[in-house]
């Protein structure tokens, strides 16, 4: 994938995330938090996939990493066509969650490297 598509892409979905409409969307998404033993890779990317919604819009998922301490947690929020969150299905359903661990693979801070937001596609 080309390198300043990547960029505009996570520009975009940085400006939509910091909207206060979002913000509060976001702070209810960490509130649905998944406590995970061991976060691997794998386990990661499974629970992507598992818990991704059965809604045609939903393309491709964004995931934001932030670190207290020993603790590091994962937002993960679906996203559309044009990289834009899909909050619900619109009949109370909500989409996205957050998982936490204390121990965290290398391989997940491979994924994220030196950036907390990385876009699966």
């Amino acid at each position: 994938m080309n390198p300043d598509l990547i960029m505009q892409t996570a520009k975009k979905i940085w400006d939509f995330c910091n909207k206060t409409e979002v913000q509060v969307f976001i702070r209810q998404i960490k509130e649905k938090v998944k406590e995970i033993n061991t976060l691997s890779y794998d386990v990661l990317m499974d629970m992507v996939v598992k818990d991704k919604p059965d809604d045609e819009r939903v393309v491709a998922a964004a995931l934001l990493r932030e670190k207290k301490g020993d603790i590091t947690k994962i937002s993960i929020i679906y996203l559309n066509r044009k990289n834009e969150p899909i909050f619900g299905d619109g009949n109370g359903k909500e989409y996205g969650f957050s998982m936490q661990s204390a121990l965290i693979n290398p391989d997940v801070d491979d994924l994220f490297g030196d950036k907390d937001l990385v876009l699966l596609t």
